[in-house]
């Protein structure tokens, strides 16, 4: 992972990156395959989570719970594609994943209760 200095083949594996990430942005069968892919992964993840809580069959609150969580994992790729379009590499990039994971799963761990609420 590039950490500075600036090799040519540092500089061309950044811009192929770069390349990767703006192609699936700018295209829209990928993207259409993408959203697909997710929401084949969010059913499956609800049936899972209706297995596993014993909710009765139609029960929303597993898919609600499954659209969350596949909803902030969508958020964290689109945001570290984000990052790497900026330039951002190795541990200061996994340091930001991180981070904004643990901000995003600890909202959810704690709720939307208070979460944009007017005082």
């Amino acid at each position: 992972m590039h950490q500075g200095g600036g090799s040519r083949s540092d500089e061309a594996g950044r811009r192929a990156d770069c390349d990767r990430v703006e192609q699936r942005s700018a295209s829209p069968s990928l993207a259409a395959r993408e959203r697909g892919i997710v929401e084949r992964y969010t059913a499956r993840l609800a049936e899972l989570l209706a297995e596993e809580t014993g909710a009765e069959p139609g029960d929303i609150v597993p898919i609600s719970m499954a659209g969350a969580l596949m909803t902030t994992h969508r958020a964290l790729v689109s945001y570290v594609r984000g990052r790497v379009l900026a330039g951002v590499r190795g541990e200061r990039l996994a340091e930001e994943y991180r981070t904004q994971a643990r901000r995003a799963f600890a909202r959810l761990e704690r709720g939307l209760g208070d979460y944009a609420v007017k005082r």
